[in-house]
């Protein structure tokens, strides 16, 4: 995924500069973590996993609460009265 990224910034014309930098420098970035993870997998590789695990979940359970308050309020509002 890094080097596709790095390959896709260089490459592709039809995006912003500013993009293109973004998709390069994010594609060094995935390339120097997984060397890292490979180099220690066990310290670096373990808390990685659970950071990422710890965002993911958390994003979930915003989005999850999100979905639940914006469909209370939507059905509330569309009630028939008897």
């Amino acid at each position: 995924m890094g080097i596709a990224r790095i390959v896709y910034g260089i490459i592709n014309k039809d995006m912003s500069r500013w993009s293109r930098i973004f998709l390069v420098g994010v594609g060094a970035l995935s390339i120097a973590v997984s060397a890292l993870v490979l180099i220690h997998p066990l310290t670096i590789g373990v808390v990685l996993l659970a950071l990422s695990i710890s965002i993911a979940l958390l994003i979930n359970g915003i989005q999850m609460m999100a979905v639940g308050i914006g469909g209370k309020q939507r059905y509330a509002k569309s009630r028939i009265s008897k």
